[in-house]
């Protein structure tokens, strides 16, 4: 049984996606993590959430695939400084 799914919702998100930033694994963390975009929410200095992209929203070159990805935004010193990583690749997320 996958631990994902392609659906852009909390409970879809895969739940091992939290030990990127050293928490134990809890639909909670899971939930928190989804679609974030409070800065200081897990790591100060650092904006972290876990979005579920289209392949319509990586036309654009931003991020490196469709499907579930981390992206970490930094502030103060890391201003600007944007890395998105690819924890799923789905072939087809249009229902995303």
């Amino acid at each position: 049984m996958s631990s994902h799914t392609n659906k852009d919702e909390a409970a879809g998100a895969p739940l091992w996606s939290v030990a990127a930033i050293r928490l134990p694994f809890t639909s909670a963390h899971r939930t928190n993590l989804f679609n974030d975009a409070t800065a200081d929410n897990f790591i100060t200095g650092v904006t972290i959430g876990l979005f579920n992209y289209k392949d319509s929203e990586v036309s654009d070159g931003k991020v490196a695939h469709a499907g579930w990805n981390l992206k970490t935004t930094g502030s103060g010193g890391r201003a600007g400084r944007v890395s998105q990583e690819t924890l799923v690749a789905l072939t087809n997320s249009a229902d995303a």
